[in-house]
Parts: structure tokens; C-alpha cells; sequence
């Protein structure tokens, strides 16, 4: 059982990798594309206040996600 279910996850694992593209990275990307979205960098400490931003709730509706 432990097996099979290890060969769905490699299998599932190269499925979702052929999603990736690359590009020349943006100022805030890795330079790779998944879903035509470029994926971005690791964000420390200092983009704290970012996240907590006025219009965070606006941009991102959160509240879509809640109903």
C-alpha cells in the first residue's frame, strides 16, 4: 500500500513540474512560471508591513475565501 502510494506522488509530482516555464526573473521573482504566474522570492521579516496593508483586503478578498 506504502509503495502505491509513493508511485502516485512521483507520478503526481511530474504531472504538476511540466506546468513550469521560465523566464528572465522580475525585481521580485525566481524566473519560474507556474499557471502563467511567476513564482516569487522568499520574503523575510522586512516585508512584514506588506501584509498588512490597507489594501490587502481589496486586492486579494479574502473574504470570498471565508463564504
Amino acid at each position: 500500500m506504502i509503495k502505491r502510494y509513493w508511485l502516485l506522488v512521483v507520478f503526481v509530482s511530474l504531472l504538476l513540474g511540466q506546468e513550469y516555464t521560465y523566464v528572465k526573473s522580475s525585481r521580485d521573482g525566481i524566473g519560474k512560471v507556474y499557471l502563467g504566474r511567476e513564482i516569487s522570492g522568499i520574503m523575510g521579516h522586512m516585508g512584514a508591513p506588506w501584509l498588512d496593508r490597507a489594501s490587502r483586503e481589496i486586492e486579494e478578498r479574502p473574504d470570498l475565501v471565508i463564504n
